[in-house]
């Protein structure tokens, strides 16, 4: 039995197509592939047990195909199929996922932030983050590419809100509208129950609240707000 490395030019001999068609398989680059490319392509590293060389790929282009992830908990439901999501969306397009747990903290955060770049990451998803991210802002700087999710850019974000894109929905308009479905009912003791109020989309579903109580002529009782604390089952 041979011992001799499969390399990239003989997954092109077997698939019938080029090494740089190869080489756009192994790094993503498939908007303008024709699916049945693709499939032959993958079939015949699958049929000569070609494994790309990572650490060859890392030293000439300085980066590897891996986006970071980092989440509070995927113990959480919602943040498991969030990162489940990612990891198909990424693998589709030719990349991994590493995973952190954060748990809210942002030194963990930056840790994990910090060791990813040190090995070559240059992207990284940042789930439900503290009210800043200026904690890897030095990251940024040095060519960091960072999305946050769930939260958007802004308050202590003086440094970071221009180099990094959010996602997220509007939690003002949704505990407004949640709060005016209740009294519309004619509820007048409206509580207002939550995780750790540390959190931008928290505090913003907190506004909405509050500002749909007093649209609707009710006075805020702090008693009806309800702070809770992990685990994750409260809020």
């Amino acid at each position: 039995m041979s011992n001799r490395v499969v390399t990239i030019e003989d997954v092109a001999l077997l698939a019938q197509t080029s090494a740089s068609t190869v080489s756009n398989v192994l790094n993503g680059r498939l908007d303008r592939m024709r699916p049945e490319t693709r499939d032959r392509i993958e079939r015949a590293m699958d049929q000569l047990g070609y494994t790309p060389n990572q650490v060859a790929r890392q030293l000439k282009t300085g980066q590897v195909p891996i986006i970071g992830l980092v989440v509070p908990s995927v113990a959480n439901p919602f943040w498991g199929t969030f990162a489940q999501a990612v990891e198909e969306t990424a693998r589709a397009r030719g990349y991994q996922v590493l995973l952190g747990n954060s748990e809210r903290d942002p030194t963990r955060e930056r840790r994990y932030a910090e060791s990813l770049f040190a090995h070559g990451i240059r992207g990284v998803i940042f789930g439900s983050s503290p009210l800043s991210l200026d904690h890897v802002s030095g990251l940024v700087d040095r060519g960091l590419s960072a999305v946050a999710f769930d939260r958007e850019m802004r308050r202590g974000d003086a440094r970071t809100r221009s180099v990094i894109d959010s996602i997220t929905v509007d939690n003002v308009l949704g505990g407004s509208i949640a709060t005016e479905h209740l009294t519309s009912l004619g509820h007048r003791r409206v509580g207002f129950l939550s995780g750790p109020l540390r959190t931008a989309s928290r505090l913003d579903r907190l506004a909405g609240y509050r500002a749909a109580l007093a649209a609707a002529g009710i006075a805020p009782v702090p008693a009806l707000v309800w702070e809770g604390s992990p685990p994750h089952g409260f809020g």
